[in-house]
C-alpha cells in the first residue's frame, strides 16, 4: 500500500456528519434522565404506601411451623454452664444444714461437721 493512501486530506477538516447526530445523542439523553426521574418518583411513591401500612407482625409462609420444644430429656445448650450450677447446688447442701425428712426426724449436716463426727467416733 502507498502512503499517500493513508494521508487525510487537508481539504477535510472537521467531523463526520454522516456517522452520529449531535441531536439524535442529546434526546437519548435527556430520555434517559427522565426516565431515572419517573423511576425515582415511583420507587419514593411505593415506599410511602408501604410505609403507611399497619405492622401485622411476622409474615408467616405456608412452610412456617411454631417453634415446639423436643421431648424431654433434652440436650444441654451450655453443658459447662449447667457443671457449674450442679456442682454450686452441691456444694451449697453439703455445706448447710437443713431437713431431708422431718417427719422422721433426719437432718444432713455440713461435710467437714460430718467428718468431723466421725473421725471423734472411731478414735473411741
Amino acid at each position: 500500500m502507498s502512503e499517500a493512501a493513508h494521508r487525510p486530506d487537508p481539504q477535510d477538516r472537521g467531523h463526520e456528519v454522516r456517522d452520529i447526530h449531535a441531536g439524535k445523542v442529546a434526546l437519548f439523553g435527556a430520555a434517559l434522565m427522565l426516565l431515572l426521574v419517573v423511576g425515582a418518583v415511583v420507587a419514593w411513591l411505593t415506599f410511602t404506601y408501604f410505609a403507611g401500612m399497619p405492622q401485622e407482625g411476622e409474615p408467616l409462609s405456608p412452610l412456617h411451623r411454631p417453634r415446639e420444644l423436643p421431648p424431654v430429656p433434652r440436650l444441654q445448650v451450655i453443658p459447662v454452664k449447667d457443671l457449674a450450677e450442679k456442682r454450686q447446688a452441691e456444694d451449697l447442701r453439703l455445706g448447710s444444714y437443713g431437713w431431708v425428712d422431718r417427719d422422721n426426724g433426719v437432718v444432713h449436716i455440713p461435710i467437714e461437721r460430718a467428718m468431723d463426727l466421725v473421725a471423734a467416733g472411731q478414735k473411741e
